[in-house]
């Protein structure tokens, strides 16, 4: 957007909050359990990161820069 008066558009920034929740499903007693537990993933430094649709639309992308920080 650069017109006569010459604005331009230097950094947009927007706030996502996500939540990951963990699930399990429990069988019956009467059948043997077996639980197949997914992979634990620790992160310890910078990520980027993209949600995503099925359909290969993206919904989110960002970038965590202090994964230590709450």
């Amino acid at each position: 957007m650069a017109g006569a008066g010459g604005l331009k558009l230097n950094q947009v920034t927007t706030s996502l909050r996500c939540r990951w929740r963990r699930t399990m499903t429990s069988q019956r007693a009467a059948t043997p359990a077996f639980f197949s537990l997914s992979p634990r993933l620790t992160v310890n430094r910078p990520f980027l990161f993209i949600i995503y649709e099925v359909a290969s639309r993206v919904l989110a992308m960002g970038r965590v820069i202090d994964p230590s920080s709450k």
